[in-house]
C-alpha cells in the first residue's frame, strides 16, 4: 500500500513542529546551504508553553485524507514528541490537552470547544451551539461524518490557570520592521507602540 502524506504547516509557539521526516517538507526538500549540501532543519523547544496551537494547511477545499488526519489526532499532546529536542525539564514531561478546534467544511467555518466545568465538548456552527459528548471520539465522529477539515487545534496545560485582565499586557509593541514588511515597505528598526 502506498503511503500518503498530508503536507501541512504546523506551527507550535512560533516554531514549526516536526512531523514524521518522510512527510515534513523541511526534510524532504531541505534548503540548500551555500556549499550545495542539503541541510536538515531540527526544531528545539526551549520553554514550556501553557498553550500550543497547531495549524493545518490543506491543498483543496475537500480532501480524501480528511478522515485519516482526524483519526491521527488525539486529545493529548506530548511536547517531547513534537521536537527534535526539548531543553526545558517541565516541557519534557508536560502533556497538554486538546481544548478547542476550528474546522472548515463547504466554505464554512465551525468550532469545537471543551467545556471544563461540564466535561463536555461543545459544537459551534453559526447560531447553533450544541453539546456533543464528553469524549474526543464524539468530536472525531462528528468531523468524519460532516467531512470537517481541521484547521487549527488548541492544546492547553490542564493545570494552568486563566490569565486575569490585570495580568494581561496593556500595551502592544510592534517592531517597525514587521509593520513595514506587512505594508510591503523596506525594513525598519524602530519599535511602534499600538
Amino acid at each position: 500500500m502506498e503511503k500518503k502524506c498530508v503536507i501541512m504547516k504546523t506551527e507550535v509557539s512560533a516554531a514549526r513542529a516536526v512531523v514524521p521526516a518522510e512527510c515534513d517538507p523541511t526534510f524532504s526538500s531541505a534548503p540548500q546551504s551555500n556549499c550545495g549540501q542539503s541541510i536538515k532543519i531540527r526544531r528545539v523547544l526551549m520553554n514550556c508553553p501553557e498553550i500550543v496551537t497547531i495549524g493545518f494547511v490543506w491543498d483543496a477545499e475537500q480532501s480524501d485524507l480528511t478522515e485519516d488526519v482526524i483519526r491521527s489526532l488525539g486529545p493529548h499532546l506530548n511536547l517531547s514528541g513534537l521536537f527534535y529536542r526539548v531543553t526545558d525539564e517541565n516541557a519534557k514531561k508536560r502533556e497538554l490537552h486538546l481544548v478547542g478546534m476550528i474546522c472548515y467544511s463547504s466554505r464554512h467555518y465551525l468550532a469545537f470547544a471543551y467545556h471544563s466545568k461540564s466535561s463536555k465538548w461543545v459544537f459551534f456552527d453559526d447560531a447553533t451551539v450544541k453539546e456533543i459528548g464528553s469524549k474526543w471520539k464524539d468530536v472525531a465522529s462528528k468531523c468524519i461524518r460532516g467531512h470537517f477539515q481541521p484547521l487549527l487545534l488548541f492544546y492547553a496545560n490542564p493545570d494552568g490557570s486563566a490569565v486575569s485582565n490585570e495580568d494581561a499586557p496593556r500595551q502592544t509593541t510592534m517592531w517597525s520592521q514587521y509593520k513595514s514588511a506587512l505594508n510591503g515597505e523596506g525594513p525598519g528598526n524602530q519599535p511602534i507602540s499600538l
